[in-house]
């Protein structure tokens, strides 16, 4: 199975205006990886990507108040509306010998016809598709869409000056985005719960320039950049699956848990070749060394080890609040390491939950860092900060 994917519904589920999509792909997918699997990259920025989609495919006008009878509109009066858009990835690579940061984003598009009859949604993560949906065909049979529309996305189609002048928007501030002089503008929510959103449009054309979406949990603005926003003639080749099939499976996975040794103590031994952090890492003592395996769709599996640092639940696995390590010789994902330098490690912040003492779920935020060193394909999580999962990547070695 797809971490990622499960990861990437579980955020969808957020949004009701794509709660379909997400239940036609969750119908295929176990809700829960292994905790003995690596953790795969979350998509921080998905619940504010997600808006661009969610606000283009579910504004859509119906009926004469629809795009050509709102001349002011400033992306023209053609059938298909065509965003492009660049939003923080959450993911930064942190160079190991410099400690220099280089801040990564998703590249967003999305193609949506004026009766939501179908829509494509593509996200691209250093040039290589890395997420795709398309609609009607990742839909159930009898399943219909629908949710609350984000009025900022509203006047994409009705125009930016008639939001203004109709009282949909209010003028709040103003400055300089990406080398234009903007007006920026607030709309109301679009639900109880959900943050009030603003857009940064041109001072001259009112295109938008900036969609600026607060996270509902955080309250953290997301600001992600809109570089294309038009109406465009119907093209076949845009509704055509570009990057990977949400509802296609990967394979599955296996941990052989902490392997006791003959007098009940639990294997620290790291083997020859592979790489080890050392007795301690992250503060923590070496707890488990975990052998695992990935069998991908097409049956190839490759092997690999988890070195955990901190305490064992029952039955061997991981504690939540313990730091991991794991390597593998081969990967069953290569999206998870795309392009990565040498000498560079790929961290992302996000959030994990694990069940509190007194029932129900805890958040807290969780460090991931991806590399390559010797061959090896490591993942490390900590919940101890980016500076932890520098230096267990610094620290990483061969063992004897």
């Amino acid at each position: 199975m797809k971490v990622r994917d499960v990861e990437l519904l579980e955020l969808l589920r957020d949004q009701p205006q794509l709660l379909a999509v997400a239940d036609a792909v969750a119908e295929t997918q176990p809700r829960q990886a292994p905790r003995g699997r690596r953790v795969r990259r979350s998509l921080i920025a998905v619940p504010a990507l997600v808006a661009v989609s969610v606000g283009a495919l579910l504004l859509l006008p119906q009926g004469k108040h629809g795009v050509v009878d709102r001349a002011l509109a400033a992306i023209g009066d053609a059938p298909v509306m065509h965003i492009v858009a660049d939003v923080p990835s959450g993911v930064v690579d942190v160079n190991l010998q410099t400690g220099a940061r280089t801040e990564s984003n998703f590249r967003v598009e999305l193609w949506a016809d004026q009766k939501a009859d179908r829509f494509h949604f593509v996200m691209r993560y250093r040039g290589q598709p890395y997420f795709d949906v398309l609609w009607p065909d990742d839909a159930k049979n009898g399943t219909t869409v629908d949710g609350s529309i984000d009025p900022a996305f509203t006047a994409l189609w009705t125009g930016y000056r008639n939001a203004l002048a109709k009282g949909d928007a209010q003028r709040v501030d103003e400055g300089t985005e990406y080398g234009h002089h903007v007006y920026w503008l607030r709309f109301g929510s679009a639900g109880k719960e959900k943050p009030a959103s603003e857009v940064a449009v041109d001072a001259t054309t009112f295109k938008p320039v900036v969609f600026r979406a607060y996270d509902a949990s955080s309250g953290k603005p997301v600001d992600e950049h809109i570089l294309t926003a038009e109406t465009t003639a119907f093209n076949a080749a845009d509704f055509t699956r570009q990057g990977p099939d949400p509802l296609d499976g990967v394979g599955s996975v296996s941990s052989g848990g902490s392997q006791p040794m003959g007098d009940g103590t639990t294997s620290t031994d790291v083997p020859p070749g592979w790489l080890t952090a050392g007795p301690q890492a992250d503060g923590q003592p070496l707890a488990a060394v975990i052998p695992q395996s990935i069998t991908s769709a097409d049956k190839q599996t490759t092997n690999g080890y988890q070195l955990v640092y901190g305490r064992l639940e029952d039955g061997g696995f991981p504690d939540p609040d313990a730091t991991t390590i794991d390597e593998m010789a081969t990967t069953d994902d290569p999206s998870m390491f795309p392009d990565i330098p040498p000498g560079t490690v790929e961290i992302e912040t996000g959030q994990a939950s694990s069940s509190s003492s007194s029932g129900g779920n805890k958040s807290h935020p969780i460090w991931t860092g991806n590399l390559i060193k010797n061959g090896r394909y490591i993942t490390i999580t900590s919940q101890h900060g980016e500076q932890a999962v520098i230096e267990i990547a610094k620290a990483l070695h061969t063992a004897n």
